[in-house]
């Protein structure tokens, strides 16, 4: 249930508002069997969207024929570069309207009143503008998929997914990939992300990050489980962190910018919203697309992360030496730590970085692929790539994300094989960490866990959280 409000007031598109998320609620209620991980956001929004329209139409047809009239507007709109329209230029907009759609001339002044006073559109000094972003990018998404054999619109589509860095390419795409499941959606974004990092290899966290290895001391990755926390507190503390990243994002983030030549980091941007669009298609087309076009997918998800990943490590390698003197430098001045300390301490700052973006990769891919009824998939991927182990710890990491079980005899099977590769064990254990950290399990199993894997439990809190419990359990009984 948390998952799937985070999933749909997260990106900002619907405000966090109580009737919002009371419709959303009502509509999991209404159905129960729809799997929110198996689809887009985009049923949900449609629930949304028909709700507040409802409150003003009661016949089918005539939310039809104003759903047709949204559609045309946020392409006209699009096709304007525009987010806003004048009086004037709306009374343009209706009247090529009622000519397209042969209706009558009058209507318009009822129809905007419909609109604003169900939220859909609103005015304000400049003129009309959709209240939210989400149904902009939904009927847009719409009218791209209803005309989907206009050449005109087939190179928008190839646009959107050439430039999916932008955020508002990447939602449009994304309601896009709801409305059709035509070949020519998932292909185009396929082959678009087969294009990016092509040049670089799969990484398979073997031989081929042996350096980052060497990098490695016995306090490269301290974790400890907090006992005194919940797995409430823990989620609670996550969904702080990502607002603190989203706010930073939109502090410096400027999607009116026309890049024309798109650097390093937009290529990575792009990479991470390629892969997530890719994802949901997937979901949302678990049981339409064939077992071999199915895998194919999956796999350039998988394929694609390795790459960026591969690309960051290779920036990371080459700029290394540079990076660690600088880092000399700034603790330089520092004359408690030694020469020797302030290198080891380089040297794990550097191993961090190198770390933190291959396990952040993998969270990434795996929050977008992520689903057991696509199972079957993964094993294939799994098989096929056999030997490969960073393609192990992605299906690890889909297995921890959709199970409701503890997949022991995997993590036990792979800590064997990662027995003499430090990497990719510590990231393994972080992954079985988060686990620990965000779902609710039983005390036995979570000892297990961290038996197995080297986890320590914080003892000293642990103590402190007992002896508290008793120490209100006296003062209840007095």
């Amino acid at each position: 249930m948390e998952k799937i409000i985070d999933s749909i007031i997260g990106k900002n598109l619907v405000p966090s508002y109580p009737l919002f998320i009371l419709t959303v609620l009502q509509t999991l209620e209404l159905f129960p069997s729809e799997n929110f991980e198996q689809s887009t956001q985009g049923h949900y929004y449609d629930v949304l969207i028909k709700s507040a329209l409802g409150k003003k139409i009661t016949n089918n047809k005539e939310i039809e024929r104003h759903y047709t009239y949204l559609k045309e507007l946020s392409y006209y709109m699009y096709s304007r570069e525009t987010d806003k329209l004048t009086e004037e230029e709306f009374i343009e907009f209706h009247n090529q309207f009622v000519k397209d759609f042969n209706l009558h001339k009058n209507g318009l002044v009822s129809t905007l009143e419909v609109f604003c006073e169900t939220n859909i559109l609103y005015k304000n000094g400049e003129g009309y503008k959709f209240k939210y972003d989400y149904i902009n990018y939904y009927f847009l998404g719409k009218y791209l998929a209803d005309n989907l054999d206009d050449e005109e619109i087939r190179k928008i589509i190839i646009h959107l997914a050439d430039n999916i860095y932008n955020s508002k390419n990447a939602n449009i795409y994304l309601f896009l990939s709801h409305h059709s499941k035509a070949d020519f959606i998932t292909n185009t974004i396929l082959d678009s992300a087969k294009s990016l990092f092509s040049s670089e290899t799969i990484l398979n966290f073997d031989t081929d990050i042996a350096s980052i290895n060497k990098l490695i001391t016995s306090t490269s990755q301290k974790l400890a489980l907090d006992k005194s926390k919940s797995h409430e507190d823990y989620k609670n503390e996550e969904l702080e962190r990502r607002e603190k990243i989203e706010d930073e994002k939109k502090l410096h983030s400027n999607d009116k910018d026309d890049f024309n030549t798109i650097d390093y980091v937009s290529e990575i941007n792009k990479s991470f919203k390629t892969l997530e669009i890719l994802g949901l298609i997937l979901k949302n087309r678990y049981a339409s697309l064939k077992s071999k076009p199915k895998e194919s997918v999956a796999e350039e998800v998988y394929f694609l992360g390795l790459r960026t990943t591969a690309s960051i490590f290779k920036t990371l390698i080459e700029g290394e030496e540079y990076v660690v003197k600088e880092i000399i430098s700034i603790i330089g001045e520092d004359k408690t730590i030694s020469a020797h300390e302030k290198e080891d301490l380089a040297k794990k700052i550097m191993f961090n970085m190198y770390y933190m973006t291959a396990y952040s990769t993998i969270k990434k891919i795996s929050n977008s692929i992520a689903t057991k009824d696509l199972e079957l998939t993964f094993q294939d991927v799994l098989e096929k790539n056999k030997g490969n182990n960073a393609i192990s710890l992605i299906d690890i990491s889909n297995k921890l994300d959709y199970s409701h079980q503890f997949p022991f005899d995997d993590v036990n099977s792979l800590k064997t094989q990662f027995k003499n590769n430090k990497f990719p064990y510590l990231i393994m254990r972080r992954l079985a960490f988060n686990y620990l950290r965000m779902f609710p399990i039983r005390e036995k199993e979570q000892q297990r866990i961290c038996s197995m894997l080297e986890i320590p439990i914080d003892v000293q809190r642990r103590v402190e959280m007992t002896s508290t419990t008793k120490r209100v359990g006296k003062k209840r009984t007095k």
